[in-house]
């Protein structure tokens, strides 16, 4: 193996340097997804019926809780009355902001001692199986998706853009496997919980 190929392996998975964001950059990154999350607030608050704003903001709360993206569309369905289609409704929105807030600024959260090492070795041995296999790096999307869907405690959107960015997927990709991972997961539960009710 050349200099050069050593010196490219060593590269691999690297988290460049990276300064903290300012002026413009800053505001898209962390104020553009904060703002999006405001605004289905205050269009909640000022357009629905006092019974129906109470149950729709009872089910954000419990969504947002660890363990609501299961609990959420089962309580939201069976408890509160409200309509599968609300449910995907309120996931869908919300999730397209606070995921487009995590996908831009995770990274921030692992430049330091040791998580730092251990992301850049998870990146290095990521893009060595790719090398090998490129069709791994062409399935890693769907697959991230398919992992967000399966409705078990440790999967979901936020451990979704975890592993897309430990393994170094374009944020693009992570992104829309993490929308649409959780909108597969949410309507299945949701209709699922509608089903049952109806059944019996």
């Amino acid at each position: 193996m050349s200099a050069t190929d050593g010196d490219e392996r060593g590269r691999l998975g690297r988290l460049e340097p990276i300064e903290p964001p300012t002026g413009w950059r800053a505001l898209s990154k962390i104020g553009l997804p904060v703002a999006g999350v405001l605004a289905g607030v205050a269009v909640l608050l000022l357009a629905l019926e006092p019974e129906l704003r109470r149950n729709v903001f009872t089910f954000i709360a419990i969504y947002l809780v660890p363990g609501g993206i299961d609990a959420g569309p089962l309580a939201g369905v069976s408890l509160l009355g409200l309509d599968p289609l609300w449910v995907i409704a309120l996931v869908t929105y919300f999730d397209l902001w606070l995921t487009m807030f995590w996908v831009w600024n995770i990274d921030h959260l692992v430049r330091f001692g040791w998580v730092e090492r251990r992301v850049e070795k998870t990146r290095e041995r990521a893009h060595s199986l790719w090398k090998r296999f490129p069709w791994l790096r062409v399935a890693s999307g769907p697959g991230l998706a398919l992992f967000i869907t399966i409705p078990i405690p440790t999967t979901g959107s936020f451990s979704g853009i975890a592993i897309g960015k430990l393994i170094d997927l374009p944020d693009p990709v992570t992104y829309m496997a993490s929308v649409g991972g959780t909108m597969i997961r949410v309507a299945a539960l949701a209709f699922g919980t509608e089903g049952i009710l109806w059944f019996f």
